[in-house]
């Protein structure tokens, strides 16, 4: 498994964080690509995969339900959806406090 990770954004430092996309791969299997992008007012969350799906669980999770729900939750934006290209996006737009961090 290939996972190219990325941090980006004016003024903040990066956060430390454990990629989702290598919960559900096996080696060798996927190509994926986490992006993490700090704006003034929010933070993304960016995760992409070249659509070689590792064989895994049974889609009985809630995986994706849970995410849209927990992004909800704090009064964020939630896709998710399959590329053009090929593979499969996730993206998540959290807010941001606002006033002095």
């Amino acid at each position: 498994m290939v996972v190219s990770v990325g941090v980006g954004g004016a003024g903040s430092a990066a956060a430390a964080h454990r990629g989702c996309s290598a919960n559900h791969a096996t080696p060798s299997t996927i190509t994926a690509q986490e992006v993490v992008r700090y704006h003034p007012a929010d933070l993304e969350l960016e995760i992409s995969d070249d659509g070689h799906r590792a064989a895994s669980g049974d889609g009985a999770g809630q995986g994706l339900i849970g995410m849209r729900e927990r992004v909800a939750l704090y009064g964020g934006e939630f896709h998710s959806g399959h590329r053009t290209e090929g593979g499969y996006l996730v993206r998540a737009r959290l807010p941001l406090p606002s006033g002095p961090r």
